[in-house]
């Protein structure tokens, strides 16, 4: 079957590296966990993680709103650290750190952030939660409700792509992206 991720909606931090600040959304971020939740209609789904950050768990318990699936709060889900760049834009960013930044965005793997959570970190803890819990996906159909981070490294780790390619991955604010776990492949929505 399919596991399907979606990425929380537009929230009040959006625009920043947000990450362990606990945003609520926005009305255009309930809109579109609303559009999610019209989306999902589609699919049977057996069960939902979602990560415990505010803008997540609105967006899960919106898109799944008057549906009979268990949602289960999942803290391995939860964004990167982004320590010294939580709250920062890009352009106030990238002269503070103008080595930090190009590297980050060719391959966040080898960047360490300044007092942040290492790369390394996040890939550990969406391996775990997939071990987990990707046996299920082959017979049911699971929704993960989480931030771009985590999600990018899901879509890394069933498809077997390097960290280079992390940014690839990263789905848009309110997005629904869909991946056969057996085949491990990307399917249409």
């Amino acid at each position: 079957m399919t596991l399907l991720l979606a990425r929380h909606g537009e929230c009040t931090a959006s625009g920043t590296y947000c990450g362990r600040t606990d945003a609520p959304l926005t009305e255009k971020g309930r809109q579109q966990a609303a559009a999610l939740s019209r989306a999902l209609e589609a699919y049977p789904i057996k069960a939902c993680f979602t990560s415990p950050l505010l803008r997540a768990l609105e967006t899960a318990r919106v898109a799944l709103d008057g549906r009979d699936v268990p949602l289960s709060i999942d803290e391995r889900l939860r964004e990167v650290d982004f320590g010294a760049w939580e709250g920062l834009k890009h352009a106030e960013i990238e002269p503070r750190w103008p080595k930090l930044i190009p590297a980050w965005l060719s391959d966040p793997s080898g960047v360490d952030i300044p007092e942040g959570e290492p790369f390394s970190s996040l890939r550990r803890r969406v391996r775990e939660f997939l071990s987990e819990h990707a046996q299920s996906a082959l017979s049911d159909n699971i929704l993960i409700v989480a931030h771009g981070g985590p999600l990018a490294v899901v879509s890394l780790e069933l498809l077997g792509h390097p960290g280079t390619e992390f940014f690839n991955h990263v789905p848009s604010l309110g997005s629904l992206r869909l991946i056969d776990v057996e085949r491990r492949a990307v399917l249409p929505c």
